[in-house]
């Protein structure tokens, strides 16, 4: 287009996709940033960030994955909408990204499902001693079924942390979802 030669610009600057490339530094996103990698860092367990349509959660979401891109210690999964029918369809999402798919087709029970992912947190966590990440966004669209799925991951730990590192970016609503779990 002729006016990014006119202004000195190789791509549109303020596009409707989230682009991490064009983060501002607020120091509101700046700590947000921060407060994550930490958490993550020292094996925490549940994060929630929670803002209003508009204000920079999915490119937060992005510059948190961009982050540990070349961690080979940390290993990240991008949940984008984590709206499921069914316990069954959720675990089966998480153990497609974990790189279990094959074993989904053997998997007749939520609980074959759920040993499976148990079993990789394990095996990721103590045997090769890497930080597994699910990150979820829109997290307002997380079912009350998923919730306590997420609940019971959280569960799975060593004396010293938890296997499964969670992030949740959601809209303001899932505050009261939060406190009614």
């Amino acid at each position: 287009m002729e006016y990014f030669n006119i202004l000195n610009l190789s791509k549109e600057p303020f596009s409707n996709s989230p682009e991490p490339e064009f983060f501002y530094r607020s120091p509101q996103h700046v700590e947000c940033l921060q407060s994550l990698e930490m958490a993550i860092r020292l094996h925490r367990g549940l994060n929630v960030v929670t803002g209003d349509v508009g204000t920079g959660k999915t490119t937060l979401c992005r510059r948190l994955i961009g982050k540990f891109a070349g961690c080979e210690d940390i290993e990240t999964h991008l949940l984008l909408d984590p709206h499921f029918g069914n316990s069954m369809e959720f675990l089966s999402a998480v153990v497609g990204m974990f790189g279990l798919e094959n074993k989904t087709e053997t998997c007749e029970t939520v609980w074959q499902l759920k040993e499976d992912i148990k079993n990789y947190l394990f095996d990721q966590g103590i045997g090769r001693r890497k930080s597994v990440v699910l990150i979820i966004d829109e997290g307002q669209k997380i079912p009350d079924f998923c919730l306590e799925a997420l609940r019971e991951f959280l569960n799975y730990e060593t004396n010293e942390h938890k296997l499964l590192q969670i992030v949740i970016f959601a809209q303001k609503e899932f505050e009261e979802t939060l406190k009614q779990h």
